[in-house]
């Protein structure tokens, strides 16, 4: 049975890079485009790996990371951030959130 893997974020392009480089590593992908989608199917947090957008709707990030741990789900969580990749690090960390991983993209024309 194949990984299966889920991407939340606002932007189509991420969404689609993500299933793009997730299938080419022999995952099963769902996108998705905010987190009130994921509200309606809850099923859909049955996976291996979460790509999450770190600025997503009307949650904060705490707010979003803190319900995944409580649901204590066997998935690892990815933040995805458009900002520098140390940024969130401390931000996470006075949490107590240290099980994560903060990684920036740069697309083209993005910078």
């Amino acid at each position: 049975m194949p990984q299966r893997a889920l991407v939340v974020d606002d932007d189509i392009e991420i969404q689609l890079l993500g299933q793009h480089l997730l299938r080419r590593r022999g995952y099963d992908v769902t996108t998705l485009g905010g987190l009130d989608e994921l509200a309606h199917r809850p099923e859909l947090l049955d996976v291996d790996l979460i790509l999450l957008d770190f600025g997503l709707g009307e949650f904060t990030e705490l707010e979003v990371l803190h319900h995944l741990r409580d649901l204590r789900l066997s998935a690892a969580v990815v933040l995805l951030s458009g900002c520098d990749a140390d940024t969130p690090k401390p931000f996470l960390a006075s949490e107590g959130i240290w099980d994560c991983i903060c990684s920036a993209f740069f697309l083209k024309g993005s910078y």
